[in-house]
């Protein structure tokens, strides 16, 4: 799937694939939607990264991480995985994606929960941006500024987050035919 939708179209024009979601979505404990999947290292590398493996090797360039937890910790502001195992380990040089809100369910107020996700890996963040939601992307580009001039986010995880998803935009074309 992942070949086929980042193939280069007859108009010259690209598709981003979005490989979804990472990791242990579908093994939480009773199916319980965004819930907890339970397993150590073995059953992590077997059932729940292999799939990345392969999506990774066919070129996949962009993966967005699950509302779900890994043995009691949220995806989203899970470091160990996002950074160490995803984009160390595996290889991944695409970009990590949120999905919509999630980093909401991170424990804290929303400046930690930025602070949080940005460090764990994330580079990519969708934020509501309605009237009535609970957060929007002015207060997070506000927010995760003052993180940066507070050095609590390293001006070098800001740098690679824009770097990733720049390599990609350019990968696709996007400069090309925006």
């Amino acid at each position: 799937a992942v070949k086929g939708l980042e193939s280069e179209l007859p108009n010259g024009f690209h598709v981003l694939s979005c490989t979804k979601h990472f990791a242990g979505d579908g093994g939480t404990q009773n199916g319980v939607d965004q819930g907890n999947t339970v397993g150590d290292d073995a059953v992590l590398r077997k059932l729940h990264l292999s799939p990345y493996a392969d999506a990774i090797k066919a070129g996949t360039k962009s993966i967005m991480v699950s509302y779900s937890s890994w043995n009691g910790q949220k995806m989203h502001g899970h470091k160990r995985l996002l950074t160490d195992v995803l984009k160390g380990e595996m290889g991944f040089q695409g970009f990590l994606v949120s999905d919509w809100a999630a980093i909401d369910q991170l424990p804290g107020d929303f400046k930690s929960d930025i602070e949080t996700s940005i460090n764990a890996g994330l580079d990519m963040i969708m934020i509501p941006n309605g009237e009535g939601q609970k957060n929007n992307y002015l207060e997070f580009i506000t927010m995760l500024g003052q993180l940066v001039q507070e050095g609590k986010v390293p001006q070098a995880r800001i740098d690679d987050a824009v770097l990733r998803i720049l390599r990609v935009k350019y990968e696709t074309v996007l400069f090309q035919h925006p």
